[in-house]
């Protein structure tokens, strides 16, 4: 004889249903109140830095690579630079600590922020 499958009473998970609301609520919170993902991107030329770049992967195995620090940044700015690869050499335009155009080599990582108090590029 087979069993009936008992119907469930409308408040019997109320639990779970608490439980499942305070994720949503806890996953909506923190969308809206987390620093967005880095913008990471991978170049082989000659690129100008925009605001929205934040990772950059350097690969000059085949041409050299001039990477152009953004014009107008704003303070705190920051970009992660990792040079992968670099038979060739990586150039990054801009003023950085004082050196105007500093170049980088194999495995080279700087990583730049903008001083806006000193008006100049830091490597740190």
């Amino acid at each position: 004889m087979s069993q009936k499958a008992q119907p469930i009473a409308p408040f019997a998970n109320i639990e779970h249903r608490k439980t499942r609301d305070a994720l949503q609520f806890t996953w909506s919170y923190l969308r809206r109140h987390l620093p967005p993902r880095p913008n990471r991107l991978t170049i082989t030329a000659d690129r100008t830095l925009l605001k929205t770049d934040s990772v950059i992967s350097v690969d000059a195995s085949s041409n050299t690579v001039d990477v152009t620090l953004d014009a107008t940044p704003v303070d705190g700015q920051e970009y992660d630079i990792h040079v992968n690869d670099s038979t060739f050499t990586v150039t990054l335009v801009g003023v950085i600590n004082g050196v105007t155009n500093p170049t980088f080599v194999k495995y080279g990582s700087p990583r730049v922020v903008w001083n806006a108090d000193i008006d100049e590029w830091e490597n740190r």
